[in-house]
Formats: structure tokens, sequence, C-alpha cells
């Protein structure tokens, strides 16, 4: 009996023992619950593809106690660009990574890990490619029990009411390629409840210019109002053109101000007017910072740009005074038609062709090059062509390179008889503008027609004088007047010319009835020549 008592004695102890072991092991279990976070943290990322050193945005929001807490945890290879509270219940990091690769942005809550975002970085050409398959957010939801969705945040939530932003501006713009380059305005509305007992405060703008275009400033007048009565506190204008506006408190439902822009006329900035073309879509856009229920207000605008392509080319053609006239020089020129709205050329083509039994003797490429071919029996095929912009600004294609490009051209007398004249002569025109998807664009053309040739003395000389330019100013006609003199001569010739003197005077030659009225003309000059032969 003894025996089975102590046997049962055991037995109990026994029990005891594994009923005391769990139960520690529950109370054990009960003090780690309790220490353990029982927050409800949302660690969130717009894009989860990114490029090399693009910058991304990791955004934190829970209880304001949990993230008083909470440290944010990521590997070596990104670098925290910054750190911003949004709120008492939001934190935004921003993150940049130098490296490929996949990289995870977790969390700490009281020693406790969280499950983070995980972002893939690539090189710039992948990462396009993976944006477009980034069409939705990633997020990772540290709960016990999973909520409705938390809305992706998408800027400061700092207006304190709802609102809308609209953006309008004229639906089509003429080019102008005269000096007042046109611009246009935009003009943005604020639509809210607001009055003056219940202000709008806290709204910031940003404003996406056109492209080739900026922030009008005259003088002291800006393209955007600002101060303490205007609707715009203040603003700044980012290196990409971008305008970050900051409003005053709006105390009525709708306020509205403009922004004035002009193009860029810099021909060395990036994008400037000459980059524009016909029936180019300008695009400006604005978006607001977000509102108390998340939303974010944007607008955007597009305008159509208006130009025109008239352009035309003009050949001459010139010999020497006193000349056989069978070396004829031809000159060509480019200018606009008449308007302000020309629209800026790409790839200025110009083609001319010389007749078979003719010879090329030279060529001034001026500001391009030509390219020829062909050769006396079949003719010849000359295309100059430019490298650089055309700029319709009135200033012609002599103005612009400061020289114009020419042929040299010999009529033989074997091939062309004396007393006729060369063949007349068309130069063509083409090129483009900047529209990659634009057809060639045809120029006016032009033709020129030597004199008559003649066979001539071995040696001979001779003058000419021509009117270049009128021009009318203060009710006075000054015109532009260019005298030619030349000396021409066989290479084998005995002549030679050391002094040629021309001269021209108001009293001689008949100039008095046509100078008198204005004023005393006269000059005089001497052209020294070394044993000149022609």
């Amino acid at each position: 009996m003894h025996k089975i008592k102590e046997s049962l004695t055991k037995q109990l102890l026994i029990i005891v023992a594994v009923i005391v072991a769990i139960s520690q092991i529950g109370i054990i279990s009960v003090i780690a619950d309790v220490n353990e976070p029982t927050s409800d943290v949302l660690i969130t990322s717009e894009k989860t593809n990114v490029g090399i050193d693009e910058v991304f945005k990791v955004n934190v929001k829970g209880d304001e106690v949990d993230l008083t807490d909470f440290k944010i945890s990521y590997p070596k290879s990104l670098t925290l660009v910054s750190e911003k509270n949004i709120n008492k219940k939001h934190i935004e990091y921003q993150f940049k990574a130098s490296t490929e690769g996949e990289f995870t942005v977790n969390g700490l809550l009281k020693d406790k890990e969280l499950e983070g975002v995980t972002i893939k970085v690539k090189n710039e050409k992948e990462a396009e490619k993976a944006k477009e398959a980034d069409a939705t957010p990633k997020a990772s939801l540290n709960k016990s029990v999973v909520a409705e969705k938390d809305p992706i945040d998408k800027g400061t939530k700092n207006a304190t009411l709802e609102y809308d932003v609209n953006l309008s501006a004229q639906k089509d713009v003429d080019f102008s390629s005269g000096e007042n380059y046109l611009g246009f305005p935009y003009k943005v509305t604020i639509n809210s409840t607001a009055n003056a007992t219940n202000t709008l405060a806290g709204v910031n703008l940003t404003f996406k210019i056109p492209s080739g275009y900026k922030l009008s400033s005259d003088g002291e007048n800006s393209g955007i109002v600002t101060g303490p009565d205007s609707i715009v506190k203040e603003y700044t204008i980012n290196d990409d053109g971008t305008i970050n506006i900051v409003l005053n408190e709006i105390t009525k439902t709708i306020a509205e101000f403009t922004i004035a822009i002009v193009p860029i006329t810099d021909a060395g900035s990036e994008a400037n007017i000459h980059d524009r073309y016909d029936g180019e879509i300008l695009t400006g856009s604005i978006v607001g910072s977000e509102t108390v229920s998340g939303k974010v207000p944007q607008s955007e605008q597009q305008t159509t740009l208006h130009g025109t392509t008239d352009y035309a080319v003009n050949k001459t053609a010139a010999t020497a005074p006193g000349s056989t006239n069978r070396l004829v020089t031809y000159s060509f020129n480019v200018n606009r038609v008449g308007s302000n709205k020309e629209i800026t050329l790409q790839n200025l083509k110009l083609e001319d062709n010389i007749p078979a039994g003719a010879i090329i003797k030279s060529s001034n490429n001026a500001g391009g090059k030509w390219i020829i071919t062909g050769d006396q029996n079949t003719g010849w095929k000359a295309i100059w062509e430019r490298d650089k912009q055309f700029y319709g600004a009135g200033n012609s294609l002599s103005s612009q390179d400061g020289e114009i490009p020419s042929l040299v051209v010999e009529y033989p007398e074997d091939k062309f008889p004396d007393d006729t004249r060369p063949p007349k002569n068309i130069v063509t025109m083409s090129a483009n503008d900047n529209n990659p998807e634009s057809t060639e664009i045809a120029g006016k053309p032009s033709e020129a027609q030597g004199p008559i040739l003649s066979s001539g003395e071995d040696d001979s000389s001779g003058l000419d004088k021509k009117i270049l330019t009128n021009t009318w100013l203060s009710g006075s006609i000054y015109s532009n007047y260019e005298v030619n003199g030349s000396f021409v001569a066989d290479k084998n010739s005995k002549k030679s010319v050391k002094n040629m003197t021309i001269e021209d005077s108001m009293d001689r030659f008949g100039n008095e009835v046509f100078l008198e009225p204005f004023y005393n003309f006269k000059y005089k000059y001497t052209v020294k020549y070394t044993d000149c032969r022609g």
C-alpha cells in the first residue's frame, strides 16, 4: 500500500510539473505578446522600377506613437536623399541608387523588422521599359487585419480645403519670326468653398511650361504678378523651366491669375523658338498640392502653333565689265517671302543644273558645301547643302552667313557661239522644318541668264555701275551703289595694268541732274595692280 501511495505521489508530481511547465510557457508567451508592437504601419512606394540616380519616394504611414519609434532600414547601395515629416502620421523618404540591382527598404519598430518594398534599379533604357510594366504601386502591409486601401500619397497634404484647378489658354497661336516674338498667357482658376471666415490655405502649384518657352520678363513686369494683394505669394523657377508657385490664403470661391510665357530666342538653349514647327501642339500643365481627402488637383491645356514656310531662292548672273561674258558667276541667296510667320528651316538645299558644253571652273561653299557631279559632255548637277538652321527672322542667307554660295561657269566659243546668250539656269530649293514627320518643303525657284556672248578683243577694259538697294528714311531716299571696273587680257598678252582709276563725280557724266537736290557728291579712287594681265 505504501508503494502504491508512493507511486501515485510521483505520478502526481510529474503531472504537476508538466502543468507548471505548460503554465510557464504560457506566461512567457503572454509577456512576449505584450512587448511586441501591435501597430498598423504601411510602407509604400509609387515606383518599384527606377533608373540609376533616379530619385524615388518611400512613404511610411501609421499611428503617431508608432512613427515616433520607427526607424528606416536600407542597404548601403541606396543613398538617403531626404527625410520629411509630412504630418504626425506620415513620413516621406527619398532615395537614389548609383548601381543596378534589387534593393529592399524595410522598417524597424521596437527592434522588430517590418516588411518593406523592393526596388529594382536598372539602366535608363531598361528602366523606361520597366516603367510601362509598373502600372500600379506596390506596398507592404504590416497589419494583423487587412483594412481598406490607403490612398497613395502624391504630394504634400497641406491644403486646408478641397479645391479644383483649371488651366486655360488660347487654342491657337501664331509663330513670329520678327523681332517681337509672340508669346501667350495662361489663366489659372482655383475653385473652392473658401470665404472670408473659412479660407483656403497651403496651396502650392507646379506649372510645366511648353517646350521652347519661358516665363515672360519685361523689365520690372514679370509673367506672374506676386505680392500680399495678389493671388500668388511667390514663385521659383527650376533649371528645366518648371515653375513652383506658392499662393496666398484664398478668401473667395473663384480665384484667378495669369502666367505669361514667351519663346526662348537664344539659339544656344537646349529648346528654343528655332525648334518649333507648324501644327506643333504646345502643352502646358499644372498640378496642385494634395487636398485633405487625398485628391491631387491638376489640369492641362493644349495650344496649336501656326507658322508658314514661304521662302524663295534668288539667283543672279554676273560677268566682268568689258569682257566677252563667257565667264559667268552665279550667286545664290535665300530669304523669306514677305511674312513674319516663317518657321525656321532645317536641311536647306539648293540644286542647280549647268548645261552640257559648259565648264564649272570654281565654286564658293560659303556657309555650306557644294556637291558637284557630271562633266562637260553630259552637263553638271550642282547641289549646295547647309548643315545648320536657317532662321526666318527677316535676315537673308547673306546676312546670316556673311557670304553666299556661288559657281563660276565658263561658256567656251566652240560650244556657245557669239551673239547668243547662255541657256537660262533654274535653281530649286528644298528644306524641312522641325516636325519629325514632315514632308519636304519646296521654296520658290529662281532663274538667271548671262549677257550676250562675244569673242571680243584679246585685251579690254570695262566699267559697270548699279543700284543695289534703295532705303526711304526721314523723307529721303538713301541708295547703295556698286561700281565694278575690270581689265581683261589673255594670259599671253603683252599688255598689263599697274594702276586703275575709277572716278564718279556730281558735276560730271550727267550726275548733277540726279545728285544736286541731295548733296555734293564726288569720289575718286585708284586701284593698284602689279603687272596684271587678266
